[in-house]
């Protein structure tokens, strides 16, 4: 946090931490992750980390484990990470950079993607992550 920081959420509790996968997750031994109907059963899921230098990885599957997808994002050297949303079209990530005008300009890094990329630009029902670069 500084000065430069106007605000900040955080969508769940990490997935990885200092590098390595929380331990628990398939269990979910802390309690925040849900009830067990819902962890366990086959869904669609994403989630997104952080390495030291910044560089941001996006990791999704069509019917991983939690802790798959904290191996994975471990795998990718991530420091930090967190589950996305997840169930089908809710899972995506779509990117803004600045455009000629005053409006971002939304990319999808995957075509297939479902929904828009203008979706997050208007009020939506989900709740999503922001991150922006300083």
């Amino acid at each position: 946090m500084g000065p430069r920081v106007a605000t900040v959420l955080q969508n769940l509790a990490l997935i990885v931490d200092n590098g390595v996968p929380v331990p628990g997750l398939p269990n979910n031994d802390d309690n925040r992750r849900g009830n067990a109907g819902n962890r366990l059963r086959h869904a669609r899921r994403s989630a997104v980390g952080v390495d030291a230098s910044g560089a941001l990885y996006y990791v999704a599957g069509d019917d991983p484990r939690l802790d798959t997808l904290a191996r994975a994002l471990a795998d990718t050297k991530a420091v930090r990470g967190m589950e996305l949303d997840i169930h089908g079209e809710d899972v995506r990530l779509i990117g803004y950079r600045h455009g000629p005008g005053a409006d971002p300009l939304p990319t999808k890094p995957l075509p297939g993607m479902h929904g828009g990329p203008h979706r997050y630009l208007r009020p939506d029902q989900r709740d999503f992550i922001a991150l922006i670069r300083r």
